[in-house]
């Protein structure tokens, strides 16, 4: 059952590749671009633009599609007979395994922008990953992925129980965590509330590898939870 469901979202899987190829081919522009304009700099740095775009792509959009197309695939697979308990079993497990072959996509596409670097900016020093994110390795992506899969879940069980307030209360959220960290910086510069902010950012960065995996572990079965106590009792829309 698993293949014969992992064959029919093939088309899905190939439609996050393309989006993650043309965000490759766009960051590899915008590098020759950028290079174009500030490669006289003695200081100039090169990096994996491309792959970091790509990246951030097949990482968030396959998220956001998601969130959508989960009750596409509910009320196809559970009107033709498939139990609720098998649908976000399966549902899960080949959401995980598109995650991890973007990631595989995107390792491939790591060594292709970089063999182009060496080719083509080989007069310049390249700023790797690790310098840029400290700290980085694949276990996080690897957590990441595990992370994504659940996240991807409990909105698409969300939208499919509360249809477009869901959506919107989400999108709201979403925008506010990407926008209020940064005005919240700006606002409190000198005085307490700025020794405070700077004393929760240092906490959280003081948080090893594996303190970061028991928080994942924790907000992973909170949605899968969630996730099930949702799509147990969701109808089938007609």
């Amino acid at each position: 059952m698993l293949i014969k469901i992992m064959k029919m979202r093939l088309d899905e899987l190939a439609g996050y590749v393309s989006i993650g190829s043309l965000g490759f081919i766009f960051g590899i522009l915008l590098m020759a671009l950028i290079t174009y304009c500030d490669g006289d700099d003695p200081e100039y740095t090169v990096f994996r633009m491309g792959t970091m775009i790509a990246l951030v792509v097949n990482f968030f959009i396959p998220t956001i599609v998601g969130m959508f197309y989960m009750g596409q695939l509910f009320n196809c697979q559970v009107s033709f007979g498939m139990t609720r308990k098998k649908f976000i079993f399966y549902d899960l497990a080949v959401s995980f395994l598109w995650y991890l072959a973007e990631l595989l996509f995107i390792g491939v596409l790591y060594f292709i922008e970089g063999f182009y670097l060496k080719a083509m900016y080989s007069a310049y020093p390249e700023e790797t990953m690790k310098e840029i994110f400290p700290g980085l390795n694949l276990w996080m992506f690897l957590l990441m992925t595990v992370i994504l899969t659940a996240v991807r879940e409990l909105l698409g069980t969300l939208v499919l129980r509360f249809g477009n307030k869901a959506f919107w209360i989400i999108w709201i959220v979403w925008i506010a965590i990407c926008t209020l960290p940064a005005r919240i910086a700006d606002l409190i510069q000198d005085g307490a509330a700025a020794n405070m902010w700077k004393s929760v950012a240092g906490w959280a960065a003081g948080i090893s590898f594996m303190g970061w995996s028991v928080i994942g572990a924790v907000f992973i079965i909170m949605a899968l939870i969630i996730s099930w106590l949702i799509v147990r009792k969701q109808a089938v829309a007609a």
